[in-house]
Parts: C-alpha cells; sequence; structure tokens
C-alpha cells in the first residue's frame, strides 16, 4: 500500500511531464498527415475538456487521468504551434514572429503561481481549471478562423516501433525520476523504472540508426546549437 501511495502522488506530480515526454515526437507526424490547424484545434479542444475534467474531478486517480489528457493536449500544441510559424510566416519576419510567440511563455510561469495561490486561498483548487475553460474556447474559435491549414510537402509513414520505444523509455525515466525524488521514495522501484526507461531508450537509438523515417531524427544532433539547445 505505501508503494501504491507513493505511485500516486508521483502520478499526480509529473503526469502532465509524461504525456508531454510520450506525444511530442508524435506531433510533427500527425501535423503533416492532418494538417497543422486541424491538429492545432483539436489539441486545445482536448485540453479544454480535459481541464473540465480536473474540474469535475472526484478522487486522486480523475484528476490524475485529466492531468494526462491536459498534457497530451499540451504536447500536441506546443510544437504544431511552431510548425505553422515555419511554414506560414516568411523567413524575413521569422525573428519577430518567434518573439511575440516567447512572450507569453516568459510571463505565464511568473504570473501562474501567485494566480494560483490567490484562487486556491480564496475560492478553490477546481478553480484553476475552470479558469482554462473560457481561454481554451477563445483559442479554439481564433485557431479555426486564423490559424492556415499546412501540411507536410510529403507524407511519411509512421513509425510505430519507434514511437513505442522513444514514448515508453521517456516515461519510465521521468516517472521513475518523479518516484525517487518523491517524500516516500521508493529507490529500487524507481531505480527499476529508470534503468527499464534507459534501457528501451538505448535501443530506440538502435532502431533510430536503421528506420528510414525515425520519429525523432537523432541526425539532428549532429547541428552544434541544436546539441547544445
Amino acid at each position: 500500500f505505501k508503494v501504491l501511495a507513493t505511485w500516486s502522488k508521483a502520478c499526480c506530480q509529473d503526469k502532465n511531464f509524461v504525456a508531454l515526454a510520450i506525444f511530442i515526437p508524435i506531433s510533427g507526424w500527425c501535423a503533416d498527415r492532418f494538417g497543422a490547424k486541424t491538429v492545432f484545434a483539436a489539441a486545445i479542444a482536448v485540453f479544454t475538456l480535459s481541464s473540465v475534467g480536473c474540474a469535475l474531478a472526484w478522487d486522486l486517480h480523475s484528476l490524475v487521468a485529466g492531468r494526462f489528457c491536459q498534457g497530451l493536449g499540451g504536447a500536441m500544441m506546443l510544437p504544431v504551434g511552431r510548425l505553422v510559424l515555419l511554414r506560414a510566416i516568411p523567413k524575413r519576419e521569422m525573428v519577430a514572429a518567434m518573439a511575440w510567440l516567447s512572450i507569453p511563455t516568459l510571463f505565464a510561469p511568473i504570473l501562474g503561481p501567485p494566480v494560483g495561490g490567490f484562487i486556491t486561498t480564496y475560492y478553490h483548487w477546481r478553480g484553476i481549471f475552470w479558469l482554462n475553460v473560457p481561454v481554451g474556447l477563445i483559442g479554439l474559435v481564433l485557431a479555426l478562423a486564423l490559424v492556415p491549414q499546412v501540411k507536410g510537402d510529403r507524407e511519411r509513414p509512421m513509425d510505430w516501433p519507434g514511437f513505442a520505444l522513444c514514448g515508453s523509455g521517456l516515461a519510465l525515466a521521468i516517472f521513475g525520476f518523479t518516484l525517487l525524488g518523491s517524500r516516500d521514495a521508493q529507490t529500487r522501484w524507481a531505480l527499476a523504472m529508470m534503468a527499464t526507461g534507459a534501457a528501451l531508450l538505448v535501443a530506440y537509438v538502435r532502431h533510430a540508426r536503421r528506420a528510414a523515417h525515425p520519429i525523432v531524427d537523432l541526425t539532428l544532433l549532429r547541428i552544434a546549437t541544436f546539441r547544445v539547445a
């Protein structure tokens, strides 16, 4: 029971990051296959509906499930939004566009904690999730009205083995790190998860060297600036 309780706490802390790690690699393929506008709007809808689910959560498990679905929506929103800029904005305007895109990501982490603390202190923790609903609905309307429908020049086959290896490896590694850092750390289970995740990631590296269209192109690490970032 102690192990299960610790796992539940770790899930509640890091479920969003696990979902991001699993689904960010597949976002580019989805945008090429179904169109960036479709995927971006669907991601906003998933995030908004998941926020409603979190606000209505009746126990820890339902809250964890809602937060995981939020991570799924976020995983599709972040890279696909940048992909739209890269494909729709002229190169001479790219620096200014990226600057405008970066401003909310700089201010949000500053404003989020005090606003969240105010809501949980003077209202209720569920209000944090209800706050996402009007923002999400406005974002969905604007995405459908303004975001261009861009697709890849050519359709690549989906690398399902790579997706399974990469997603499960990252998820286990992140979950193991979270479990190791929790207050009631179960070191044996955490190290086992981290070791399994590392083994799966090593298997993915070997797979990526042989695959024609790997889900994560590791050859990009040959670019010095990309590797440092």
